[in-house]
């Protein structure tokens, strides 16, 4: 990764005591970064005139060593924290780091994340970036989200193709031993009808496909943040309600609190599978069926899906 403006400001200081700061930086006439020097002073730490000092041809190698996020989340515009936020990835100046649905998280789970969210980014994209993005940070979790441009956008992909990308998805972050958490296709009220009915589709389809690895998750968020569209199918989430709702596509800080709620309680709170049960003396092998597939528990402790 090229190297296009590091702003923080480095001081080292020789046996002699002098010391020498610099910061290394794209400066106007060149293609590539140089190092402004400054002798033994001190710069101030807002709005400092770095292109007024001494300027060298060749920049300064700066490696910042930190511990790996617990969570890394990938994924489009909707991750980034699109409308109010951006993320630093593209470098655009909207900036409301509080309003995002990681910070959100991070204030529920206590948790360290990075934002690799990136604006109008697909699913094909979105595997690419999996090796440098999320493998590369080597978190304990990736929450990952996508597939709306792959429908909005274009270009146009099968089905097939979409869950083959999923699967690279998975296969990429578990083979890394990175647990996942996929947000399928969230609300989306600006999507037509027929754009709407074949994201029930794949999402269907991508909630039969999580279920096959025993290290991912998938967190439907559409409880939270969707409501009824008039028109649509029965029991639809179609829409985004109005208090979550930014443009259509995306949402609110409201909106990236609740979604980041359903990824907290789902990890609190999963659904347990059932290996045995019994009632009054009845085992579940007795000729008796028992209807749905999970029990929910009651929230009389916390319990944590992931160890």
């Amino acid at each position: 990764m090229s190297v296009r403006e590091i702003t923080t400001v480095v001081e080292s200081k020789n046996q002699g005591g002098d010391s020498l700061s610099f910061c290394a930086k794209t400066a106007a006439g060149y293609d590539s970064p140089g190092t402004y020097y400054l002798d033994d002073s001190e710069p101030s730490t807002e709005n400092f005139p770095w292109e007024e000092q001494a300027h060298g041809d060749t920049a300064v190698p700066i490696e910042l060593y930190m511990d790996p996020p617990d969570y890394v989340f990938i994924g489009d515009s909707i991750i980034s924290g699109a409308p109010a936020h951006c993320g630093f990835i593209m470098g655009w100046p909207a900036t409301d780091i509080e309003s995002t649905i990681e910070k959100q998280f991070a204030n529920l789970s206590h948790s360290t994340y990075q934002n690799m969210g990136l604006p109008g980014d697909n699913l094909p994209g979105i595997w690419w970036r999996m090796d440098q993005d999320v493998v590369g940070l080597h978190p304990r979790v990736v929450v990952v989200e996508g597939g709306l441009n792959d429908i909005a956008h274009g270009p146009d992909i099968t089905k097939d193709q979409f869950l083959a990308y999923w699967e690279g998805i998975l296969n990429t972050a578990i083979s890394a031993g990175i647990k996942v958490i996929v947000i399928p296709i969230l609300p989306w009220s600006a999507g037509s009808y027929d754009m709407m009915m074949i994201r029930d589709n794949w999402n269907k389809s991508l909630l039969e496909l999580v279920s096959k690895y025993p290290n991912a998750d998938l967190v439907d968020a559409s409880s939270y943040v969707g409501k009824c569209r008039p028109g649509g199918p029965e029991g639809n989430l179609w829409d985004i309600q109005d208090e979550c709702n930014a443009d259509g596509t995306h949402f609110t800080a409201e909106g990236h609190r609740r979604i980041a709620c359903a990824i907290y309680d789902r990890i609190q709170y999963p659904p347990p599978s059932i290996e045995s049960v019994s009632f009054a003396g009845i085992s579940a092998g007795d000729n008796m069926a028992i209807e749905g597939r999970y029990f929910r528990p009651t929230r009389v402790a916390s319990r944590v899906f992931f160890d």
